[in-house]
């Protein structure tokens, strides 16, 4: 990087985590947002921050090009359920749009990376500035897994890894063999919610990254909200694809899973 790092910014708090270690690095941090729910703690490490509709898809490209800058993260979740909200969209996000041919989220994101790569960017690693933040095959937390809950685990690694071969989602819920719930457009919290519903608590949550995962984007990610998604849906367990899964304030997410007594582990199979 040439001592500026320009983030394009969805919802949570990845963004501001890398942005926090852009600038401990001496790097000059502008973000311009996607989403107008941004992180408002991206502010204090930004020298400059634009929040625009992802809809606005030219004003996006526009601004990119007035940072100044070549490198690019793309942080942060962008809700595909924007499609179906009125979200109004301009000819260029129309244009894109149109030349994916299946809507899922890996060939819509990449349509988007490819304008982006036509226009002279470059797309950064999204643990570039943070490698300690990938998922060790580990337990993290002070609980371990039971051995059915191992066996839960196991399963829900395959099933896990054949939704996301089709990009339907990358979480699955199981509970003593059976499948609860799995993701799809509504996003991890929601299916973690769902399932914790249906096997009324105790539930395995297993989070996976996509086979031949772009590290440039769409990376598994847990943190805090995860985990307090999990102890609302009481949940037990939450393996995460180690080597491939972001962990978001490391500390304060395994201080959180210990105060629920949550099992939170990096897994791999054959672990």
């Amino acid at each position: 990087m040439d001592g500026r790092v320009v983030i394009l910014a969805g919802r949570g708090h990845l963004p501001t985590q890398f942005a926090e270690e852009a600038t401990m690095e001496g790097l000059e941090v502008v973000v311009v947002g996607l989403t107008p729910d941004v992180d408002a703690e991206l502010a204090k490490h930004a020298k400059e921050i634009r929040c625009l509709s992802i809809g606005r898809w030219q004003e996006v490209i526009d601004a990119l090009h007035d940072s100044g800058a070549k490198e690019l993260c793309l942080l942060g979740k962008v809700d595909k359920r924007l499609l179906f909200s009125g979200t109004a969209m301009d000819s260029r996000f129309q244009r894109v749009l149109a030349s994916v041919s299946q809507r899922n989220d890996e060939s819509m994101i990449k349509a988007f990376v490819k304008d982006l790569e036509c226009e002279g960017f470059v797309i950064c690693e999204q643990y570039r500035l943070s490698p300690r933040s990938l998922v060790r095959a580990e337990v993290l937390s002070r609980r371990r897994p039971t051995a059915q809950e191992w066996e839960d685990i196991a399963l829900g690694y395959e099933l896990a890894k054949g939704i996301a071969r089709l990009d339907i989602g990358q979480t699955v819920v199981v509970k003593a063999g059976m499948v609860l719930a799995v993701e799809a457009i509504e996003g991890t919290d929601e299916c973690i919610l769902r399932g914790g519903s249906l096997g009324q608590g105790d539930v395995v949550v297993v989070k996976v990254a996509k086979p031949k995962q772009d590290p440039r984007f769409d990376m598994p990610t847990v943190g805090v909200g995860t985990i307090e998604a999990m102890a609302e849906a009481g949940a037990r367990v939450l393996a995460c694809e180690a080597g491939l899964t972001l962990l978001i304030d490391r500390q304060e997410t395994i201080a959180t899973a210990d105060r629920h007594n949550i099992a939170l582990l990096g897994y791999e199979s054959g672990s």
